[in-house]
């Protein structure tokens, strides 16, 4: 016979509840009369939360390996149909060149689609902290800008200022516009 550690922990904790004379009936609900009740409802809590955790970690292994299986199948079977498209890309490539090379024209417009040939833009890369360095040493700082942002200080606002009855903040008998302040109710937490 085999038990599992679930098992063993369930029969455990009713074994408590029984001893401590608690009825666990959700439908009828609680009531806690001291500390040790407390205690063991916390004990409850806990005992939850990691059976929660453990269902989420397991979920979460199966989904990402079930991702994985989906993304290798279709990695799969779009590589064959990537190579058909780049063959047939290169085929018309080459057309269009032909086509265009003694003329003035850019595309050729067919029903089902343009050939076009583009020009494009160079691409720099730029190794922003040795460029940075160069134009320093060659003071060629014309080419470097100054970027600064502003932020506001949160801390000594909330510290400084004054919420009046409307909710909203105060400093030198001023409003400060675009300002409201939300007053929550203290959360309960179970630790």
């Amino acid at each position: 016979m085999s038990i599992s550690l679930s098992e063993l922990e369930e029969f455990m904790l009713l074994a408590e509840a029984e001893e401590l004379d608690i009825n666990i009936d959700e439908d009828q609900g609680i009531v806690i009369r001291n500390n040790t009740d407390a205690d063991f409802y916390i004990k409850l809590i806990n005992k939850l939360r990691q059976d929660k955790e453990e269902l989420n970690a397991f979920i979460d292994a199966e989904l990402e390996r079930q991702v994985q299986l989906y993304e290798r199948f279709r990695e799969e079977r779009n590589r064959p149909i990537d190579h058909q498209i780049a063959f047939y890309e290169e085929a018309l490539r080459t057309y269009t060149m032909n086509e265009l090379a003694d003329s003035n024209r850019k595309s050729i417009k067919l029903p089902n689609g343009t050939l076009a040939v583009r020009k494009q833009q160079p691409v720099y890369s730029y190794d922003e902290e040795a460029v940075m360095e160069f134009l320093k040493e060659n003071e060629l700082e014309q080419y470097i800008t100054t970027k600064t942002t502003q932020s506001l200080n949160k801390k000594d606002i909330k510290k400084d200022f004054v919420v009046n009855n409307n909710n909203q903040l105060v400093i030198n008998n001023q409003i400060v516009p675009g300002t409201s302040v939300e007053f929550r109710e203290d959360k309960f937490e179970v630790k």
